[in-house]
């Protein structure tokens, strides 16, 4: 903890109000901006964490990368800085109550509400990830559930967890939600059953592959969830209590899991780092103002407040799209004023693709376009004035002076005029006073008639004129040589400046080529998830039919979802679990063929089958006097058990009883000892040809019951072997497969993964994405960056990883400042890939 308590003192730019909460890792308080009133959350860190530098260092590199992070669901890092020998930095200071608590309060959550959660706080783990910070602090105490009704995540940092951790501890923080326990939140290894019964099927789907990791990042987790939501209203959380006092509150990029603080509240706010000079200062204030001016923009055109039954009205489409772009033109009007014009001209711009025609933007670009001017004039007075042009230059500076910008470069540049006129006066004024005094001395010679001394004072006053003239040519000289040596620092300026401005141009076509290839790659995702989903209606359409029968249109909805593989090219997890769904159903589809088939030829064969029966009965009457049994009504074995009605039970020893009882056996789905009964009866009467066809069929079934079917699939290429017996290569389809346990295992690139099943009849048994570990990767790269495997965040290098899936596989290393590098790899069991990279800058 920290050995001193703030509360009413000031720290830096803050003075601290309350304290909000402790732990071992800092403290938290309630603080207010000296110089704007505004109200933030102001982090102390320890003495013991401060005197490890590195460890301080560490942790203020979290703070810079989620103060890069602009999210409306994410609570924004704006300030850092040391006072009174304690680091500390502020945050954002949301107002509202803390998930934990709306769970304990309410418990169970509606599923909308939990979508509308997930939703949000799906879109900011995309955010942060997009800007390289991963979240490894998810938990229920860190989301507040703010005024508008909408989820933000007050906390990034680490916390223990692996990294890409992220999306499984929010499918189990789903879990919590749907079952109003926080007990679990924690880690379950398996669906509760409460949270099966309050999901729909389709979402409690979404929460497994949260948890199995079936998701490369927090976008394609929103696409899925974007596809199960059905519904546009917002979450109704309950905000009506305030925030209980007790629950752990906010833990701001924390080192340690046990952090516990006090609940805050209050509305966002921001401050800029530290400025430098008076200037700095208030340009800073400049900037926090205008970024608050864009925050109440935001605020004022947001969602609506609460309304009874706690509920919240729906937002405003148009509405949300303008509060978002003046946060926008916010950020744009605050990069004008510290002197970055292309970037500020790059959000007006942003702006206006979005809402052409949008005010501030354009107001912004004006601005933009008004600076430069002055600029170039500016430029044009420095060139003046170079050339002794003072009156020129000196009208110029008081243009650009009048016009309020670069008032501050204005008054200068009058100031270098006025002092070059001084210095030039002078050199004037000592000119003349020498020739007075020269032109004097001559003239009282030539009164006192000595022709000597007039003509030694003529030589006298020539070498008097160079005397006094010689200081004044040393001045020019050294004047000129000044103004040479200034024009070439002038000229290497503006080299520097042609050469920076083509870097920046050169920037902005990389970010421009960049924001194309993410556009591009959205909208192919776009095309492909509307192409899935249109597959799966389909597959839906097609079951339908089949449930009615209708096999031509079931295989007309096959061969419309076949036909729209060309469009997928094979694109993920969710395409191969549509190609099984599809064999599945024509599978089906045969069979249901097969069955109507059958059907018909039983229906030919049922009087014929019915007549046979009355002869054989009448044959056994014949052979035994003075037994007689009832008819029995025969139809044509199935696997249907109850599709016929059953013989009736006649008692006895003789092969007539025999014959009916076997009917009812086989009738009922006993087999076997319908196939015990019909021996017997073939025994007696061996050529007859309908006691042999009840046989036949009776042993099929006996034999089909005693099989199943087995489908195997794995992430690779692989080899099966069922039982220690290769039977093929994955994706596998096995029939006729032995009920059981049975082992089953995949073979492939040096590696192998086996796993026992429970085969059952005329059952088909799935293993699907079986992965096959035991790969390791070593990767260090120059400069250090950040690791990508199959898009997955894995850690920065140098780095070592073990125990992972085999097969074919994509690094992607990121640096700031530097081009990303794609290196496809292979990574095989036994063979560890030993890499060795340098990435170069843009």
């Amino acid at each position: 903890m920290s050995e001193r308590d703030f509360v009413g003192q000031v720290l830096g730019k803050y003075r601290l109000l309350r304290l909000l909460g402790r732990g071992p890792s800092g403290d938290v308080y309630l603080a207010e901006h000296e110089i704007l009133g505004n109200r933030v959350m102001v982090k102390t860190l320890p003495q013991s964490i401060s005197r490890d530098r590195d460890l301080t260092a560490r942790l203020m590199g979290d703070v810079r990368a989620v103060a890069r992070l602009r999210h409306p669901n994410i609570a924004s890092v704006h300030d850092a800085d040391q006072a009174e020998g304690v680091d500390y930095f502020a945050t954002d200071h949301v107002e509202g109550r803390f998930l934990a608590e709306i769970i304990d309060d309410q418990g169970p959550l509606a599923e909308e509400d939990i979508i509308a959660v997930s939703r949000q706080a799906l879109s900011a783990l995309e955010a942060a990830r997009r800007a390289g910070v991963a979240n490894r602090a998810i938990r229920p105490e860190n989301i507040v559930i703010d005024k508008r009704g909408e989820a933000v995540i007050i906390a990034f940092g680490p916390d223990g967890s692996a990294a890409g951790d992220d999306l499984r501890v929010w499918g189990w923080l789903m879990a919590a939600m749907a079952s109003g326990r926080l007990a679990d939140a924690d880690r379950p290894t398996r669906l509760p059953r409460a949270v099966e019964q309050r999901l729909s099927p389709e979402l409690a789907d979404f929460v497994l592959r949260l948890w199995d990791g079936d998701f490369v990042g927090a976008g394609q987790a929103l696409v899925a969830l974007e596809g199960i939501d059905r519904s546009d209203e917002p979450a109704g959380l309950d905000l009506d209590e305030p925030v209980a006092k007790g629950w752990s509150g906010p833990h701001m990029l924390d080192d340690d899991a046990g952090d516990d603080y006090q609940a805050y509240a209050g509305p966002p706010g921001g401050m800029p780092a530290k400025p430098s000079s008076r200037l700095g200062l208030w340009l800073a204030v400049a900037v926090v103002v205008f970024g608050l001016l864009g925050m109440g923009a935001w605020w004022a055109l947001g969602p609506a407040s609460q309304e009874p039954g706690g509920q919240f009205p729906g937002v405003d489409p148009r509405e949300q799209l303008l509060a978002k772009l003046q946060v926008v033109v916010s950020e744009g009007d605050r990069l004008l004023e510290i002197g970055q014009l292309n970037e500020a001209e790059a959000r007006y711009r942003a702006a206006l693709e979005q809402e052409p025609g949008f005010a501030p933007a354009l107001g912004g670009l004006t601005k933009v376009d008004a600076k430069r001017q002055a600029a170039a004039r500016l430029e044009q007075a420095r060139q003046l004035f170079d050339q002794n042009r003072l009156d020129q230059a000196e009208a110029i500076l008081k243009e650009v002076k009048a016009s309020g910008l670069y008032t501050s470069e204005a008054k200068e540049g009058l100031r270098e005029i006025k002092a070059r006129r001084i210095q030039l006066d002078r050199l004037k004024n000592g000119r003349s006073e020498a020739g007075e005094q020269a032109s004097g001395a001559l003239l009282a010679m030539a009164d006192s008639g000595d022709e000597g001394a007039l003509r030694d004072g003529q030589n006298g006053h020539a070498v008097a004129a160079a005397a006094s003239a010689t200081p004044d040519a040393a001045a020019l000289e050294a004047q000129r040589r000044a103004e040479e040596a200034r024009a070439e620092q002038e000229r290497r300026r503006q080299e520097e400046l042609r050469a920076q401005q083509a870097q920046r141009q050169e920037q902005e076509r990389l970010e421009q080529e960049r924001r194309q290839r993410e556009q591009q790659a959205k909208a192919e995702q776009e095309r492909k998830r509307q192409s899935l989903a249109q597959a799966q209606q389909l597959l839906d359409q097609a079951a339908v039919a089949l449930g009615k029968d209708d096999l031509d249109l079931a295989q007309d909805l096959l061969n419309q979802s076949r036909a729209l593989d060309a469009t997928l090219a094979g694109s993920d997890q969710t395409q191969r679990s549509i190609d099984f769904r599809r064999r599945e159903l024509a599978q089906l589809a045969d069979q249901r063929r097969q069955a109507q088939a059958q059907e018909r030829a039983a229906a030919d064969e049922a009087a014929a089958l019915e007549a046979a029966l009355a002869r054989t009965a009448a044959k056994v009457r014949g052979s035994s006097p003075g037994q007689s049994i009832s008819p029995v009504a025969v139809a044509t074995p199935s696997a249907t058990p109850t599709a016929r009605p059953a013989a009736p039970a006649v008692r006895g020893v003789g092969p007539q009883e025999l014959l009916v009882e076997g009917v009812r056996f086989f009738n009922e789905g006993k087999y076997q000892r319908a196939v015990e009964n019909f021996e017997k009866v073939a025994a007696v009467y061996p050529n007859d040809k309908v006691i042999a066809d009840y046989l036949a069929q009776a042993r099929e079934m006996a034999r089909a019951v005693n099989l199943g079917s087995l489908e195997v699939d794995c992430r690779v290429e692989a080899s099966v072997f069922l039982d220690g017996r290769p039977v093929g290569s994955t994706p596998l389809l096995l029939h006729d497969v032995p009920v059981g346990r049975r082992v089953v295992e995949v073979r492939a690139y040096g590696g192998a993964t086996r796993k026992t099943v429970e085969v059952r009849g005329r059952t088909l048994t799935k293993l699907n994405t079986m992965d096959i570990l035991g790969a390791s990767l070593q990767v260090d790269a120059k400069p250090a960056a950040q690791l990508f495997l199959n898009g997955k965040p894995m850690g920065d290098t140098p780095l070592a990883l073990f125990n992972l899936p085999v097969g074919p596989a994509t690094i992607i290393l990121r640096a700031v400042g530097y081009q990303d590098l794609t290196v496809p790899v292979t990574l095989v069991v036994g063979q560890p890939v030993k890499l060795r990279l340098e990435l170069k800058p843009f």
